[in-house]
């Protein structure tokens, strides 16, 4: 984030860095900042009605995963088979 923000000439002003997601939950619970998280993490706190979000759909919110394996010529069958499902997915939700 911080690199995107430089990007486009901005800084981010981050005073506090806590040590889990739950932390960064807890601390948006009291309105004590907010927090840029992943939306499986904050399902709890929406359910409940705790917290609200604010979905970014520009171009830098956009992560790129990667997979790594140890061996990929030794990977069991069925390993290779859902590498292989997942690149495909990728790059059909690429265009």
């Amino acid at each position: 984030m911080s690199g995107a923000a430089r990007a486009t000439g901005k800084e981010i002003q981050q005073r506090i860095q806590v040590s889990s997601f739950d932390c960064m939950c807890r601390l948006v619970e009291v309105n004590m900042g907010i927090a840029v998280l992943p939306e499986g993490v904050i399902q709890p706190y929406l359910a409940a009605g705790r917290v609200q979000k604010v979905e970014l759909k520009d171009a830098s919110a956009k992560r790129q995963l990667v997979m790594i394996v140890r061996d990929s010529d030794s990977l069991a069958f069925t390993t290779r088979t859902l590498i292989d499902h997942l690149r495909a997915s990728a790059a059909a939700s690429t265009g």
